[in-house]
């Protein structure tokens, strides 16, 4: 087993945390992980991206396509778009991406993470 994923977004929106809160699950059930963290030069709102392996055996952590790339900006759109595997997911944060993508070889998923954030009280998202 073999799963590759990359998460981006803008400081603040929980890229990272959510990065390595899936590779403790992933450690706690015995798999391999390797987790390359990317932080913008800015000091607050600049660019975090993470890049995940989650493996039976240790492997590279370099990925060029991913199996699931989570979307949380425009910016980081335009940067992963092209690095989703055919037949792999898109998962796009639709409050703040209004960008169609015109794929059909993979599965978009849009999820108005913002909105749903900001009514269940966090709003930070």
């Amino acid at each position: 087993m073999k799963n590759e994923l990359i998460f981006s977004g803008v400081g603040g929106q929980g890229i990272m945390l959510i990065g390595k809160m899936l590779c403790a699950a992933a450690v706690d059930k015995g798999y391999q992980v390797t987790f390359a963290p990317t932080y913008g030069q800015e000091k607050r709102g600049g660019r975090t991206s993470c890049q995940i392996v989650i493996s039976d055996s240790v492997d590279s952590p370099v990925i060029s396509e991913a199996d699931i790339v989570l979307i949380m900006d425009e910016k980081s759109l335009e940067d992963f778009k092209d690095r989703v595997k055919k037949g792999a997911y898109l998962i796009i944060n639709s409050s703040m991406i209004d960008t169609e993508l015109t794929r059909d070889d993979i599965n978009i998923i849009k999820v108005p993470i913002n909105d749903i954030a900001s009514e269940i009280g966090n709003p930070k998202s």
